[in-house]
Parts: structure tokens; sequence; C-alpha cells
């Protein structure tokens, strides 16, 4: 049976927004340019970052593995589709607002 399974990197602090950013399949590229742009592009001290992963491929689960400014990872082996994976993510929530990414959504500058 596929598992779920969820992991925390940073205790909670004071941020105000959290940005929540959902991956799907086997399109690490696609992972990489929205995390990235992200990381690059906004400032680490006013934000934390929640990630969803619906039936990722492993080479997407090793790369979110290797960015320390993630804060928070849950996992689905199987695609639970948007919607679950959305309220999972949105009950880690502890911040003023929320920023929405699909894994095509990405930031172009600061």
């Amino acid at each position: 049976m596929p598992q779920e399974y969820s992991y925390e990197r940073v205790a909670s602090v004071s941020k105000r927004v959290t940005i929540c950013v959902l991956l799907y399949g086997n399109y690490p590229g696609l992972a990489r340019q929205t995390i990235d742009s992200v990381v690059n592009h906004c400032d680490r001290d006013l934000y934390r970052l929640i990630v969803g992963c619906n039936a990722c491929c492993q080479e997407t689960i090793e790369y979110l593995n290797s960015v320390r400014q993630i804060d928070h990872v849950i996992v689905s082996e199987i695609n639970i589709n948007k919607c679950p994976m959305q309220r999972r993510m949105f009950e880690l929530v502890d911040t003023e607002y929320i920023w929405w990414f699909d894994d095509d959504s990405f930031v172009v500058e600061n």
C-alpha cells in the first residue's frame, strides 16, 4: 500500500507569509523552477515554505531534500489530488498570509 509521510525541518517562527507549493508527478524540472524561484527571489526572513508532493518521482524528492529553505514537506506516493493535499498543507499554516503556487508557477523578481 502506498505511503504518505510528512516531515518538518524548522520549528515554526514568526513569519508574515507561508508559501505553499504543490508538486505533481515526474516533473523535476518544474519543481526546481518553482522552488528555486522562491529561494532566489524571496526574503527568507519573511516566509515559511511548505511543499506538497503528489506522486512525485524520486529525483524530485531528492532535490527537495537538498533545499534547506523548505520548512515542511508532505509526500504522498500516490496522487491524492489537489484539494486533499491542499488541506493537509493549510493545516500547517500559522502566518498572516498564504501564497499558493502550483508546480508551473514561479517568481521572476524580488
